[in-house]
């Protein structure tokens, strides 16, 4: 799959569960960049009242190429 284009891996990438997204980014580098596009697309933060969800979203939002992509954060109390 590496000689593939990366056009030709992210059309593949659209096909995959997130379960598949998150072993696919896990085998390579460069399949980790294109299948963090996908896994986390217009992803949603739930934040519980814990210590530890909040370190979590901190973690995110200093992910410089994650934290672009969360479009909701949803606090559940």
């Amino acid at each position: 799959m590496d000689t593939l284009s990366s056009e030709l891996v992210d059309l593949l990438c659209s096909y995959f569960s997130n379960p598949s997204l998150k072993s696919f980014r896990r085998s390579c580098k460069v399949f980790a960049d294109i299948g963090e596009r996908h896994l986390f697309k217009d992803f949603e933060f739930r934040l519980t009242p814990s210590h530890h969800r909040l370190y979590q979203l901190e973690q995110l939002a200093a992910h410089s190429s994650i934290a672009p992509r969360l479009r909701c954060l949803t606090y559940e109390s």
